[in-house]
C-alpha cells in the first residue's frame, strides 16, 4: 500500500527524537565509516527505530539498527522486529500469482473476470498481466475509500468502484493503483481455496525458509512486531491503527524482519519459487499500446544505474516505511525499514546508498557528477513541470499521450527547486523509439533526490 495523507495520530507516547544505533549478535554491522555517516543521515531527525539489512552472496552482510520497536517501553530494534513492508510485499503478491500461472490455474493474458464473475465490467475486463503491470486504467480504491481503520472487504470495494471511471484504457498508461494487487489477492484466494495469508505463508514465505515473514494481523498480538509512529509537533504519536483484514490485505499487508532478507533473496536467485523463466517476465517492463516501455515489471520498478540493471520498490501504511534497492550484477540488495513517519524523518533512500557504497565504492548514482548544467532543452522543459503552480496543468505540448490521460495531480512537483541536473540516461528495449529514460538529481531547499523520467523521441514525457 501507499502512505496516504488521511492519517491521524492516536495515543501520545513519550520519546526523545536521538535514539542511538544497537549492535546486533547475529549479523556484522557496517564498517565504522559506514556506520558513522549512517549516524550522521539521522543525526537531528525524528525516527523511532529502524533497521538496514545487506545481502550478498546468500547471506546478510550487515545489518544497522537503530532506535526503539516500543517507545514507551524502551524495546529495542533488532534482527527479529518485524516491519510492515507496505507495497514491497506487492513483489511477493506478484510471485503467488505467477506460481498459479505455473500451475495451470490461469493465464497471465487472462481477463480476471473470468476468475471473478462478480467484479463489474470496469474491472472483470482487465488482464491479469494489466494488473500486475499497474496499466489496468483502474483508479485507486484509497481514492473512494481512504479509511485504514475501517473495512475494505471485497464486497465494499467492489460496490466503492463500479460507477468509478477509469483513467484510461488498459494498456494505454501507467497508473500505480493499490486496487490492482488487492483484486490479486482475491484471484490467489479463489484459485488456491487459501486465504491470502495462508497462501503467502504456505507456498511463498515457507518455501523461501524466511523464518519470521508473514501477513499482518493489526487487532492480534504479533510477537516482535513494531509499534508504529508519526511525528506532530515535533511529538511521537501513535500511527492510527489498521482494520485487521486492510491490514494484511495483498497490496501490501505483510510482515518482514531482517532475518528474512538473506532467505528471500537466496530463494529467489536459486529459482525456488518460480521457474528462471517466469522469472524473466516478472522482470520484463510493461508493454504500452503506443509502442513504449514502463520501466515496472511485476511489482518492482526496474531501472538502470551505472550502465547496469538496478531494481528498486518503496511501501508505506500507518507508521511504516520500506525501501528495497537491488543492484543485481553487483550481487546486492539492501532493505531499508522503519516504523515511523515524519516530515523531517531520515530518508531511507540516503542511507540505503550510503551503505551500498560503503560496500560497493560506485554502484549507484549517489556521487556521480552531472551529465549536464541543466540549460538543454528537456531539461528546462521539465523544470517548467516540476515548478508549476500546485494545480496548475502541464506545459502545453510536454506531455506525451501516455501521461497526457494520467490526473494532472499525479504530476511530479518539487517546491523550492534551486536545481535541476541529469546524470544518467538509458533507452528502453529496443530503442529510443520505445522510451529513453534520463535519472536527474532535484535538488530543493530541503532535501536531493532522484527523479527519473521517460523521454518520447519528439522530446515529450511520457514516464514520471
Amino acid at each position: 500500500m501507499i502512505y496516504r495523507r488521511h492519517l491521524f495520530a492516536a495515543a501520545a507516547a513519550t520519546a526523545g527524537l536521538g535514539i542511538t544505533s544497537r549492535a546486533l549478535a547475529q549479523t556484522p554491522p557496517p564498517t565504522s565509516d559506514a556506520v558513522a555517516a549512517l549516524d550522521s543521515l539521522r543525526m537531528g531527525k525524528d525516527s523511532a527505530g529502524g533497521v538496514l539489512v545487506a545481502v550478498r552472496g546468500g547471506r546478510a552482510v550487515a545489518v544497522y539498527p537503530w532506535g526503539s520497536a516500543s517507545l514507551p517501553f524502551d524495546v529495542p530494534v533488532t534482527e527479529r522486529t518485524l516491519f510492515h513492508l507496505g507495497s514491497n510485499a506487492k513483489f511477493m503478491t506478484a510471485v503467488a500469482v505467477t506460481q498459479l500461472v505455473e500451475a495451470g490455474a490461469l493465464g497471465f493474458d487472462d481477463p480476471i473476470g473470468q476468475h471473478l464473475p462478480d467484479l463489474p465490467p470496469s474491472m472483470a475486463g482487465v488482464s491479469v498481466s494489466r494488473l500486475l503491470h499497474h496499466t489496468s486504467g483502474l483508479i485507486d480504491y484509497f481514492e473512494v475509500l481512504p479509511d485504514w481503520d475501517r473495512p475494505q472487504t471485497r464486497e465494499i470495494v467492489v460496490a466503492a468502484m463500479k460507477d468509478q471511471a477509469v483513467l484510461f484504457q488498459p494498456g494505454e498508461s501507467w497508473s500505480y493503483s493499490n486496487t490492482n494487487y488487492l483484486m490479486l489477492g482475491w484471484l490467489i484466494e479463489a484459485l488456491s481455496g487459501q486465504s491470502y495469508a495462508d497462501y503467502i505463508q504456505s507456498r511463498v514465505f515457507t518455501p523461501a525458509g524466511a523464518p519470521t515473514a508473514r501477513a499482518d494481523a493489526a487487532q492480534q498480538v504479533v510477537p516482535n512486531r513494531a509499534e508504529p509512529y508519526e511525528v506532530q509537533d515535533g511529538a511521537f504519536h501513535h500511527a492510527v491503527r489498521m482494520e485487521d483484514g486492510v491490514s494484511r490485505a495483498a497490496d501490501g499487508g505483510l510482515l518482514f524482519s531482517a532475518l528474512d532478507a538473506a532467505p528471500w533473496r537466496t530463494a529467489l536467485d536459486r529459482d525456488r519459487l518460480v521457474s528462471a523463466a517466469s522469472m524473466r517476465r516478472m522482470l520484463t517492463p510493461a508493454a504500452l499500446t503506443t509502442g513504449r516501455l514502463a520501466p515496472y515489471g511485476y511489482g518492482v520498478f526496474l531501472e538502470r544505474t551505472r550502465g547496469a540493471p538496478f531494481r528498486q520498490h518503496g511501501g508505506g501504511v500507518p507508521g511504516f516505511i520500506s525501501n528495497w534497492m537491488t543492484w543485481p550484477e553487483a550481487d546486492l540488495s539492501i532493505l531499508g525499514l522503519t516504523n515511523s513517519m515524519a516530515r523531517n524523518a531520515p530518508s531511507l533512500t540516503d542511507m540505503i546508498l550510503a551503505l551500498a557504497e560503503s560496500l560497493q565504492p560506485g554502484v549507484s548514482w549517489r556521487d556521480m557528477a552531472p551529465a549536464g548544467d541543466g540549460s538543454d532543452p528537456r531539461t528546462r522543459a521539465l523544470r517548467s513541470l516540476l515548478e508549476r503552480p500546485e494545480g496548475a496543468p502541464a506545459p502545453d505540448g510536454l506531455l506525451g499521450p501516455e501521461l497526457a490521460l494520467r490526473p494532472a495531480a499525479q504530476l511530479r512537483r518539487a517546491s523550492g527547486l534551486t536545481n535541476l541536473a541529469p546524470l544518467e540516461r538509458w533507452t528502453m528495449g529496443d530503442g529510443a523509439e520505445q522510451g529513453e529514460m534520463v535519472r536527474y538529481r532535484v535538488t530543493t531547499a530541503t532535501a536531493v533526490r532522484d527523479l527519473v523520467v521517460g523521454w518520447t523521441p519528439d522530446d515529450r514525457i511520457y514516464w514520471m
